[in-house]
C-alpha cells in the first residue's frame, strides 16, 4: 500500500458538491501541488482537520475551481493513512479534470472499496464493521442503517473477539500444559473446558438466530398478497407501492405470475408479491399461476388478505382463509367505495386485524400501511447486531459445528489434544468474520461489492 488513490466518492451525476478523495503517502503533497489555500500558506504547512478555501489549479496554473480543502494525517484517519477531501462544485466534468490532475502527477485510481478495504488492512476496522459499510450504503429502511451503524461501530466484532478470546485462553493454556511440564502451569481441566465451550456455544447459537431477522431487515420481509380474482389483489399493490407494478384490467385471471415489488414502512422493509386469483380453473396456464400463489404462502413471512367488500364471500374466498390459517397475516377488505356486502364478522374468526380500503380511491391505505408496520416491524435493540449476510452466517456455522465436535469429544472421553483442533477450528471459523484468519479471495469478494471511492 505504497501506492496513493484517489476518486470521487460522491455519487454520479451533477449536484451541489462533489467530493475527490485520496490516500497514501503521496496525498498531501499531490493536493499541495494543485490547490492553493486563499493567503500565502502551503497546503501541506497547515493543520489538518481543518478546512481551507482555496483555488484548485491544473499544473499550468489554470484555475479550475475555488472549492475547499481538508486533510488528516496518519494513522488518525480514515483509512490509517494521509487522506485529503477536495470539495469542489459537483460538475462531473469538474470532477473529472480534477482526478485527471491528480493521475498526471502519479495518484493512481482508486479501485472499488479500496479505502475501506485499506482501513482494514491498516487496522482501522476489522471485516465485519468493513461489510457494515456497505449495508449502510445499500441500506433501503431506518432499521437497517440503524444495525449496520451498530456493526460499523463495532458491535458484532466485539461480540465474537470476546468469544475468540475465550477459546484462545483455553487452547493457550492446553499449550502451555503440555509445553511446559516443569513450569508449575496449572492442570488442564476438563471441567473448565466445558464451561467455556457451553458459553461459547451459547452465544455463537444466539447469534445465528438473529440471521433471519438479519436477512429480512435487509432484503425485505417477503409478504405474499392473496385473494380470489378481480378482489384488487394489484391495483392493491400499485397503490401501496405508489407506481403501476402490476397490469390491471377488468378481467378475471389477469395477473398469472408472481409481481413483486418493496414496500418501505415505519418499521421494515416489505417483500411484496402479488399472486394469481385463487379459484378452481380449467386454463392450464391459469392452473400453474394459481399453485404458484399457493407455493408462495410457504415461502412468505406474512400474508395480505384481500376480499371484495361489495360482495359476500364465497367458495374462494374460504380457501384464501384457510391458507392463511398457516401463516400470520392480515385480512384487507377491498373496494369500501362500493356498498357493502360482506360481512366482517366472517372475518373475525380467522383475522386479528381487518382494514378496509379503497385501492380506487387510496382511502384507508394509511391505515393499511399501520397496520403492516404494527404486523411485520423488526423491533431490535441495535446495540446487538443483526447478522445480515449469509457469509457471516455460514462461518458462525461452522464455528458452531466445531464447537459441539469438542463437547461430544469430551463426553466420550477423547484425549484433550483432540477437543483443542476442534476448537482451534471454531476459531479459524470465527476469524473469517472478523477478519484474523480469512483468505484473501474471500477479502477481494467482499471489497468488490463496493463502489468506487468509499
Amino acid at each position: 500500500m505504497n501506492t496513493t488513490i484517489a476518486a470521487c466518492s460522491t455519487a454520479p451525476g451533477a449536484g451541489a458538491i462533489g467530493i475527490v478523495r485520496m490516500s497514501g503517502p503521496e496525498a498531501i503533497f499531490a493536493a499541495d501541488f494543485f490547490f492553493h489555500p486563499k493567503g500565502s500558506a502551503r497546503f501541506a504547512d497547515l493543520k489538518p482537520r481543518t478546512v481551507y478555501y482555496g483555488e484548485f489549479t491544473d499544473k499550468n496554473g489554470q484555475i479550475l475551481d475555488l472549492c475547499t480543502a481538508v486533510f488528516f494525517k496518519a494513522p488518525n484517519s480514515y483509512t490509517g493513512e494521509d487522506i485529503v477531501e477536495i470539495d469542489c462544485h459537483g460538475s462531473q466534468a469538474l470532477i473529472a479534470e480534477i482526478l485527471t490532475c491528480l493521475f498526471e502527477y502519479g495518484v493512481k485510481p482508486a479501485l472499488p472499496g479500496e479505502f475501506t478495504k485499506r482501513a482494514f488492512l491498516n487496522g482501522k476496522i476489522d471485516l465485519a464493521s468493513a461489510e457494515a459499510v456497505i449495508d449502510l450504503i445499500t441500506a433501503q429502511n431506518a432499521a437497517a442503517v440503524k444495525n449496520a451503524a451498530s456493526q460499523l461501530k463495532g458491535s458484532l466484532g466485539d461480540k465474537l473477539k470476546r468469544v475468540r478470546q475465550e477459546l484462545l485462553n483455553l487452547v493457550s493454556h492446553f499449550y502451555a500444559v503440555v509445553d511446559f511440564p516443569d513450569e508449575g502451569v496449572d492442570p488442564f481441566l476438563i471441567s473448565e473446558a466445558t464451561k467455556t465451550l457451553i458459553s461459547s456455544t451459547k452465544q455463537i447459537e444466539q447469534l445465528l438466530r438473529t440471521y433471519n431477522r438479519g436477512r429480512f431487515l435487509k432484503e425485505g420481509i417477503p409478504v405474499v398478497i392473496l385473494g380470489k380474482p378481480n378482489v384488487g389483489k394489484s391495483s392493491l399493490l400499485n397503490a401501496l407501492c405508489g407506481e403501476d407494478k402490476a397490469i390491471v384490467t377488468p378481467y378475471a385471471g389477469t395477473t398469472r405470475d408472481i409481481v413483486e415489488a418493496k414496500l418501505r414502512t415505519t418499521g421494515s422493509l416489505l417483500s411484496l408479491m402479488d399472486t394469481a386469483g385463487i379459484r378452481e380453473s380449467g386454463e392450464e396456464i391459469e392452473k400453474i399461476g394459481i399453485t404458484r400463489s399457493k407455493q408462495a404462502v410457504e415461502k412468505a413471512q406474512f400474508a395480505i388478505a384481500v376480499f371484495d367488500g361489495s360482495r359476500p364471500l364465497d367458495e374462494n374466498d374460504r380457501e384464501v382463509i384457510d391458507l392463511c390459517r398457516q401463516i400470520s397475516s392480515i385480512a384487507v377488505v377491498n373496494k369500501s367505495d362500493l356498498i357493502k356486502k360482506l360481512d366482517l364478522s366472517q372475518l373475525e374468526k380467522t383475522f386479528e386485524k381487518i382494514v378496509e380500503v379503497s385501492a380506487k380511491t387510496g382511502d384507508g391505505l394509511s391505515l393499511l400501511e399501520e397496520a403492516l408496520s404494527e404486523k411485520t416491524g423488526l423491533n431490535q435493540d441495535f446495540s446487538d447486531s443483526l447478522i445480515t449476510n449469509i457469509r457471516q452466517a455460514e462461518a458462525l456455522r461452522g464455528a458452531l459445528d466445531r464447537l459441539t465436535e469438542a463437547s461430544n469429544s469430551i463426553e466420550t472421553g477423547i484425549t484433550p489434544d483432540a477437543v483443542v483442533m476442534d476448537i482451534e477450528g471454531a476459531l479459524f471459523h470465527l476469524g473469517e468474520i472478523t477478519g484474523e484468519t480469512v483468505k484473501e479471495e474471500i477479502i477481494s469478494n467482499i471489497f468488490s461489492r463496493f463502489c468506487v471511492g468509499k
